[in-house]
Formats: C-alpha cells, structure tokens, sequence
C-alpha cells in the first residue's frame, strides 16, 4: 500500500490516474499543496471525488517549524515549548498538551484530514532533523506525553499516528553553511536504553 504526494494545489491529469491506481491508498499533503484554508478543503474533496471516500488523507501539522497548513488555522506551537513548560509546571504542561492536540486533531478533521504524522515521539537530543519537534531530551518522558496528546485526539473523534520512531542520533556542529553527509557512530546499548523506550513503553500508539 503507498501514501503518495501530488505537486500542487489542484490534481493535474496524470495525479487522477495515479490515485486510481492499484496498491495506492492515499495521498500525504505538504505545504506545496496549501494556499488557503478554502483551496485544500477543495482539493481534499476533489481527491476523494477521485478516489473514493475511504481515501486516506494525511498531512504533518505538528506544530512549530513542522505546521503545513497555516492562514487560516491555529498557528501552533513546537512540542519543545511543552517540554519547557513541564520543567517548570507539570499541570501546565499537561493542560497545554492536550489542548495542543485537541485543537490540531478537531481542525484538521474539520476539512477532511485523516491524521496528522503527530506527535514525534523521539528524544530531544541536538538532531537537525528533530530540533523543537520533540518534547524533551528525558528518555522516559516523550511516551507519555505522546499517550496524552494521542488520547486527546480521540477527544475530537480523530485517529492518531505518532512520528519518527526511530531514535535519531545528535548532529555533529557543522563549522560551514554547507550541508554535507555526516556520519555518527550510535552504540546498540544507547539504542536499547533510549531509542526504543519511546515505541516499547508507549502501548496506545500500537492500538
């Protein structure tokens, strides 16, 4: 089965015939393919006219840097201005987590998203690719404030899929502007005791 994406705010000819195509169950929205609130409503439904009404559609609407739909919806914060928060008030923090994925989860189901690849689920630990999308850098916290956020969203009747599983290693600091491919070397005993904690302790997210 495969999530595809499309180019652009509108499907295009070729895009109809691929939605239609065997093993292919549903389409993973960008920001490519938003404009306004009004424009993706309409294209989620002309996807469906297309494909059907079990279609999956899906979108990464985080929160912070990771939000692809923006005008016109809840500009939410990153997950780390959670962590931050529970380093200082736990009730807090819960209260922001959950209103967090409330307001994410009833909005998007509100145009026709199926989910939302939220939240992220690995630890905060200097990663590029993660930065403020996770919670906090404490191996045993992330699951359950995932769990919270995840019972949250069945608050607004909405499934949940929690992203990044897999535990991302820290980026070395770069001296240049210039991306380049690095490699870091992560030990089978760091992965045990806490990458994995996040997906084995956290039993809501296999339901």
């Amino acid at each position: 089965m495969l999530m595809i994406g499309i180019a652009g705010l509108e499907l295009a000819t070729n895009e109809r015939d691929w939605l239609k195509a065997p093993g292919v169950c549903g389409v993973l929205l960008f920001g490519r393919n938003f404009a306004s609130r009004e424009q993706v409503t309409a294209l989620i439904e002309s996807i469906r006219d297309v494909a059907g009404e079990d279609f999956l559609v899906a979108v990464d609407q985080e929160g912070g840097p990771v939000q692809r739909f923006r005008e016109g919806f809840t500009r939410l914060p990153p997950l780390a201005a959670i962590g931050r928060v529970y380093d200082r008030d736990l009730d807090d923090a819960i209260r922001l987590a959950e209103e967090h994925a409330w307001v994410m989860a009833s909005e998007m189901r509100a145009i026709g998203v199926d989910f939302s690849f939220a939240p992220v689920v690995d630890l905060a630990r200097g990663n590029a690719a993660i930065g403020l999308r996770a919670f906090h850098a404490i191996r045993r916290w992330p699951p359950n404030w995932a769990r919270l956020m995840c019972v949250a969203c069945t608050w607004a009747v909405w499934p949940r899929c929690s992203s990044t599983f897999r535990g991302m290693a820290p980026s070395p600091p770069t001296r240049t502007r210039r991306r380049r491919s690095t490699r870091v070397r992560w030990t089978r005993s760091v992965v045990r005791t806490c990458d994995r904690l996040p997906n084995a302790s956290t039993p809501a997210l296999r339901r």
